[in-house]
């Protein structure tokens, strides 16, 4: 009797998945003292420049790792499979990294200390959001096919077909959750208001950090969805299932 020998997709650990942080600090001193009282002031009439990209990726499918080979790209990415036992064989592994980047760009404007209404010395600045540039989606995403099963046979066909069922919950899920996370990124953006900081680069990792922290919860409920529906294809029952449908594996 032939040893079971499990699919497997992954997603690599710690989650958010591939997320990738930068801050653009565009820091520019606006002309003139300000006041304490204007980083307290109504939101400017001009809302903040809001760049979105997504993208679902391509995939990179491989026909040239052995079941060791492949083993060892799940072991090093992190991921598990819900049906691996003892004598777990992979044949076949979807690999995917998830981004998340968040890159702010700040006006802050100095602020002045006063004494009977004259300024005399620094005290911070007023920070404001100018502008957000947010990529999300797939960044890398790598399918392999155990080299023991050549193109245009049963077990590749069925080895591949779930592969590309796994590669498809993730582009899917891009799909699903992009306009999800450009609204919460407008709406976010929008509403922040000017903080006070002791450095412009201060505030602009505030302002960014809001902004993340925000759209981070909408990326970590889509990692969910993604993992569960992975998982529903990993399973004992499923596996037998698939290959049930060849007489040779």
């Amino acid at each position: 009797m032939s040893l079971p020998r499990p699919f497997a997709s992954c997603l690599p650990a710690g989650l958010p998945a591939g997320m990738a942080v930068a801050v653009l600090l565009g820091a520019l001193a606006a002309p003139g003292p300000a006041l304490g009282e204007e980083c307290r002031s109504p939101l400017p009439d001009t809302a903040p420049e809001v760049v979105f990209k997504a993208d679902i990726g391509t995939v990179d499918w491989h026909n040239d790792k052995t079941r060791d080979q492949i083993r060892t790209l799940r072991s090093k990415s992190g991921a598990k499979v819900a049906a691996a036992g003892p004598n777990w064989q992979p044949i076949g592994l979807t690999l995917a990294s998830l981004l998340l980047s968040v890159e702010v760009r700040v006006a802050a404007t100095s602020l002045k200390a006063t004494r009977r209404g004259e300024p005399v010395s620094s005290s911070g600045y007023c920070v404001r959001l100018a502008a957000a540039t947010v990529k999300f989606g797939v960044q890398h995403l790598s399918a392999y096919v155990s080299r023991e099963y050549s193109s245009g046979t049963c077990a590749f066909d069925i080895v591949r077909e779930h592969e590309g069922r796994h590669v498809a919950i993730y582009q899917s899920a891009v799909k699903r959750y992009a306009p999800m996370i450009k609204k919460r990124l407008d709406a976010t953006a929008r509403d922040l208001r000017p903080i006070r900081a002791a450095t412009p680069q201060e505030g602009a990792e505030r302002l960014r950090k809001a902004l993340n922290e925000d759209l981070t919860r909408i990326f970590e409920a889509m990692s969910r969805d993604m993992e569960r529906q992975n998982g529903v294809l990993d399973t004992p029952a499923a596996y037998a299932a698939e290959r049930a449908r060849c007489p040779n594996w």
